[in-house]
């Protein structure tokens, strides 16, 4: 898996393209034409080129706290977000590639949601959130999970689906942290 790279024009840095990694992890990216569209504090990538520099980014989890590379090429410069400076980052892709979790005990369920909720932590957004999919074939399962989740401020059930003998349920998991305030 290749880290999210986003190409600007080099005069008006305007959105060139980005490859499927960075479609996954960024807000709308269809409708992102500028620099200003995905990163929030950056005037000029040409201040930044040929180093690393921390920036909030506009992800589909809110934004995060980016560590970002910026390159000049012939007729564009390339931004790169590696894996090894943003640790929140493997697992976002990850929890994009996985939209359907399927979950034989309701352990499982918590340690998917509890990844989610470590991925929030880093989030800097106050409104961001995070859903999941989860597949159950057992019904027990599920209503384990269920009563393990009533006591959790930031976890809800949004959801449920029957679809022959599975339930499907969409878990919306906000930060932990924004329950305190």
């Amino acid at each position: 898996m290749e880290p999210p790279e986003i190409k600007f024009k080099t005069d008006t840095e305007a959105i060139i393209e980005m490859n499927e990694t960075a479609k996954m992890i960024i807000e709308n990216p269809e409708e992102a034409k500028e620099i200003e569209d995905i990163f929030t504090g950056i005037i000029s990538l040409k201040m930044f080129l040929n180093r690393e520099v921390k920036t909030p980014i506009k992800t589909k989890n809110g934004q995060m706290l980016a560590t970002i590379q910026a390159e000049k090429n012939q007729n564009h410069i390339k931004t790169k977000l590696p894996f090894e400076k943003n640790k929140w980052l493997k697992d976002m892709v990850t929890a994009q590639k996985q939209q359907i979790y399927e979950i034989e005990a309701s352990s499982t369920a918590i340690k998917q949601i509890n990844k989610a909720e470590k991925r929030l932590k880093q989030s800097t957004d106050f409104h961001s959130h995070e859903t999941i999919l989860l597949r159950f074939s057992d019904i027990d399962e599920f209503n384990k999970l269920s009563l393990q989740l009533k006591d959790k401020n930031n976890v809800k059930i949004e959801e449920t689906k029957t679809i022959k003998d599975e339930i499907i349920a969409q878990i919306e998991i906000i930060p932990p942290t924004i329950r305190w305030i």
